[in-house]
């Protein structure tokens, strides 16, 4: 779940 933080996706917030 870190690796999601971590990777560039702004516009598209896996997390979230």
């Amino acid at each position: 779940t870190e690796s999601l933080v971590l990777s560039p996706a702004p516009a598209k917030p896996k997390r979230a």
